[in-house]
């Protein structure tokens, strides 16, 4: 539960950023590049977290 709670600000977060740095580009590519990526860094430190 707590992990999809941060997680939902976090995408909302990536796709307004995605939009504002990609301007013209439609937002379905960005999407793609976006996700590999932030399963690397957000992945990790959950799982540290819940093991504390």
């Amino acid at each position: 539960m707590l992990v999809t709670m941060l997680l939902a600000p976090v995408c909302v977060l990536l796709m307004l950023g995605g939009r504002a740095l990609g301007g013209g580009y439609p937002p379905i590519p960005h999407m793609k590049y976006m996700q590999p990526m932030m399963k690397g860094p957000v992945g990790p430190p959950f799982r540290e977290g819940k093991g504390h």
